[in-house]
């Protein structure tokens, strides 16, 4: 999802300006009330991403990683989201039960999960499997997916082959050479661009006069 995306390209941002820890999932935090440390507290107001997003300039990444391994923060959530519901539109037309399907789809969010260098928690990941689990089998049936791919494959087996496209670029070539351009006509054509460049050159000479007239 873009505002997810977007959240954790901020996040790294953040990461990165304050040179933050890569590991850190979230879940231990200092006291700031303790009496041995000295917090500096911001406005009240909170930030609006956009806002952080531009005070962060160069430091925003324009992407996230693509690799699980490279993946934090909030960018551990989109790689799980994307990943997952890829694997889940190829996968969809081979499962006819419901229940089998959710525990499949569980089974490779988990997957996913254990490639990232701070895994998320079990109940993030199952929620998130359980979310695409859903709407891909309310969205996609089997019936469904098999006429897709019945249509793309027709419509690739119209495509013309390599051979055919290379004959076809021979016969358009011959037809090009057949309307080129005569010497004569060509020798025409050098001549009035040689009298144009002439004229123009002329009036430019001529405006630089009036112009320097004007000025003595």
């Amino acid at each position: 999802p873009e505002p997810l995306a977007f959240a954790a390209r901020v996040q790294e941002g953040l990461r990165r300006a304050l040179d933050g820890d890569a590991g850190y999932a979230g879940l231990l935090t200092k006291n700031p009330t303790h009496e041995g440390w000295y917090p500096t507290w911001g406005r009240a107001q909170p930030y609006e991403l956009r806002d952080l997003a531009t005070g962060l300039g160069d430091l925003l990444p324009r992407t996230l990683p693509k690799r699980a391994t490279e993946a934090t923060g909030l960018g551990r959530n989109v790689h799980l989201f994307d990943g997952l519901r890829t694997w889940a539109y190829r996968a969809r037309y081979r499962y006819d039960d419901r229940l089998e399907w959710e525990q499949t789809v569980l089974a490779v969010a988990l997957g996913i999960n254990v490639e990232f260098a701070v895994p998320l928690p079990p109940s993030e990941v199952a929620a998130t499997a359980q979310s695409v689990a859903r709407w891909v089998w309310r969205k996609l049936s089997r019936e469904g997916l098999v006429v897709v791919q019945t249509i793309r494959g027709r419509r690739r087996a119209a495509q013309p082959s390599a051979a055919e496209a290379r004959a076809k670029g021979a016969v358009k070539g011959g037809q090009a050479a057949g309307r080129m351009s005569t010497p004569a006509q060509l020798e025409a054509r050098r001549r009035n661009a040689a009298k144009a460049t002439k004229a123009a050159s002329l009036a430019r000479k001529a405006k630089r006069t009036a112009i320097l007239e004007g000025v003595l």
